[in-house]
C-alpha cells in the first residue's frame, strides 16, 4: 500500500472550491471506517467468548489461555480504533495568506498555521493502489509540504469515476496552484 498520498483517508470524490477565500472545510476519515472496525472488534469478542465456552466445556482449556486472550485483545483493540476513528477529524481553513489546521487525527493533535510559501506547491498524481485483487487509480491533488504529515488533500477522484484523465488532472492542478498562489510541483 502506498501511503504517501494518504488516499485511504478520503473515500469518494473530494474537491475543494477555492475560488472565494477564506474557505473552511472539515476533513474526516472515511465514513465506514468506524462502523467496520467496531463490527470486526465485536466479532473478535464473540469468537473469543464462544471459543472459551466451548473449550472450557470440553476440558481442553489451555494452561496459557493464549488462544482465548488473543481474540479479546484484538477485539478490544479494534473497538478502540473504531472509537478513535469516530472522533478523528480536522478543520482546514484556507485564508488569503496561508492555511490553518486544527483537529485530531487518531491520537495526533494538530493545531498549526502556515503560509503558502512554506509549502512546496500543488502536486497532482495518478496513484495506483491495490484494492482487493485489482489496482485502482486514484487521482489526487494535494498541497505538498516538506513534512508529508502536513500535506493537505485538495481533490481526490476515486476509482471507477468517468471523465478523469491526465490532461484533466494537469488542468485542475494548475487551477488549484493559481488559486493559492503557489507553484505546480
Amino acid at each position: 500500500m502506498k501511503s504517501r498520498l494518504d488516499v485511504w483517508r478520503w473515500v469518494g470524490d473530494y474537491a475543494l472550491d477555492l475560488s472565494k477565500l477564506p474557505v473552511t472545510v472539515r476533513q474526516a476519515p472515511a465514513p465506514m471506517n468506524a462502523p467496520l472496525l467496531a463490527i470486526l472488534g465485536i466479532a473478535c469478542l464473540v469468537v473469543s467468548v464462544l471459543a472459551s465456552v466451548g473449550l472450557s466445556g470440553s476440558g481442553q482449556l489451555s494452561r496459557t489461555m493464549l488462544p482465548e486472550v488473543l481474540p479479546v485483545l484484538a477485539g478490544g483493540g479494534l473497538l478502540y480504533l473504531a472509537f478513535l476513528s469516530r472522533r478523528s477529524g480536522r478543520d482546514v481553513s484556507f485564508e488569503h495568506s496561508g492555511v490553518s489546521v486544527k483537529g485530531l487525527w487518531f491520537l495526533r493533535a494538530e493545531d498549526w498555521w502556515m503560509p503558502y510559501s512554506a509549502f512546496d506547491g500543488v502536486e497532482g498524481k495518478a496513484e495506483r493502489v491495490l484494492r482487493g485483487q485489482y489496482y485502482r487509480t486514484f487521482y489526487v491533488i494535494q498541497l505538498r509540504h516538506p513534512e508529508p504529515e502536513k500535506n493537505i488533500p485538495l481533490f481526490v477522484h476515486y476509482p471507477g469515476s468517468r471523465g478523469m484523465d491526465q490532461a484533466v488532472l494537469a488542468q485542475k492542478t494548475k487551477d488549484y496552484a493559481q488559486a493559492l498562489g503557489v507553484a505546480v510541483v
